[in-house]
């Protein structure tokens, strides 16, 4: 091969390699965007109704089980209340700022007339 040959066939070569690196990145960028390969966090996340009664936490209010064996920090939400009896309905998040029990994110509140212990 003569200097020029060998220098025609690097610059071929390196044409593919661009034009599959160029392909493979339009698809990286493509198929999150449309869902492929995508967990959703609300399909992982694991939903449970919680029955208990709410109280101010370090950083975030608390729900306690009825039963004293459950807690779970809540985020602020207008619709809850010191020292209220709630049912809430929502799903357990992995991550959160609030350092005591599971973090609930609730999608449904309900109050109850159950009246909780003074805390």
């Amino acid at each position: 091969m003569t200097g020029e040959e060998l220098e025609k066939a690097i610059t071929t070569r390196m044409k593919r390699v661009a034009v599959i690196v160029l392909c493979l990145s339009v698809f990286g960028l493509i198929a999150p965007a449309r869902g492929y390969g995508k967990t959703t966090a609300r399909s992982r996340a694991k939903t449970v109704t919680v029955t208990g009664c709410v109280k101010k936490g370090v950083e975030c209010m608390i729900l306690v089980s009825l039963d004293g064996k459950r807690t779970y920090s809540l985020p602020h939400d207008d619709r809850l209340k010191a020292g209220g009896a709630y049912r809430v309905t929502g799903t357990i998040q992995d991550m959160s700022t609030c350092m005591q029990g599971q973090f609930l994110k609730p999608r449904k509140i309900t109050r109850l007339r159950t009246h909780c212990p003074a805390q």
